[in-house]
């Protein structure tokens, strides 16, 4: 629980600094600049720290991840650290198309060459959540930028809707929710009924935060999984009300 705790702590003192910090437009290009360096930064720290996975997605050769070597004792899992790079993806990127024109040529270049390498490792990570976030986050800039970007909206539902068609539903669910410890949307159905046990059982305290694994393995136990093997509910809203029951997932 220490760590979740610290975690959450310094969220809140990260994004309140932020907002108190950020005043003018001097201070705002020098916190985009800061935040699209630290994309860069985890995108080269991935090459040498990530435990790679190379089954999710086969289009990616496993001959790719062979050129990486591990340097750290104290690995990341790819999805985590996917899931910290699509969050600074879009700055980068937005940037690019709301503000192109008045950038200077050095500037773009050197924004278009780290949004490409930041997309690059987080296509690499395989993560299948957060490659689904950040095209959604992308789509939200298009719309935002153009007056008829919302066209986008018709056509991503029609692809979506084609590729369903054409590959078969199950397939698509499978493909997203399975995972090397988790395999397909039945595992996912049985890990997210762990969690609906606990919001029912510890619906005003929750079970302690990151103690999702200790409590399904003592009182829910799964059939599809080994004990110790999953560590959360694979959900954020799930996740915060197992953790700190009903009244944190509101007040979340």
């Amino acid at each position: 629980t220490v760590p979740q705790a610290y975690r959450l702590a310094l969220g809140i003192l990260f994004f309140y600094t932020i907002i108190n910090w950020n005043r003018d437009h001097n201070k705002l290009g020098w916190m985009i600049s800061g935040l699209v360096l630290a994309g860069v930064g985890l995108a080269g720290m991935a090459i040498f720290s990530v435990n790679w996975i190379t089954t999710k997605i086969q289009l990616i050769p496993a001959v790719v991840y062979q050129r990486f070597e591990t340097l750290v004792s104290d690995v990341i899992h790819p999805n985590v650290m996917a899931g910290n790079i699509a969050i600074l993806i879009p700055i980068g990127a937005a940037l690019l198309l709301f503000a192109w024109k008045k950038l200077k040529r050095w500037q773009a270049i050197l924004l278009l060459i780290a949004t490409l390498f930041t997309t690059s490792i987080l296509i690499l990570t395989q993560s299948r959540g957060a490659l689904l976030g950040l095209g959604a986050a992308l789509l939200v800039a298009v719309i935002l930028r153009w007056r008829w970007g919302w066209i986008a909206i018709p056509f991503s539902v029609l692809g979506a809707a084609l590729l369903i068609y054409q590959i078969g539903l199950d397939t698509i669910l499978d493909f997203i929710s399975s995972g090397v410890s988790v395999e397909g949307t039945e595992g996912r159905v049985e890990i997210w009924s762990r969690a609906i046990y606990m919001i029912q059982d510890f619906s005003f305290t929750g079970v302690g935060m990151g103690s999702y694994m200790d409590v399904a393995d003592l009182l829910y136990p799964f059939f599809l999984a080994a004990p110790g093997k999953i560590e959360h509910a694979h959900n954020i809203f799930l996740q915060v009300a197992v953790d700190l029951g009903i009244p944190g997932l509101v007040a979340w």
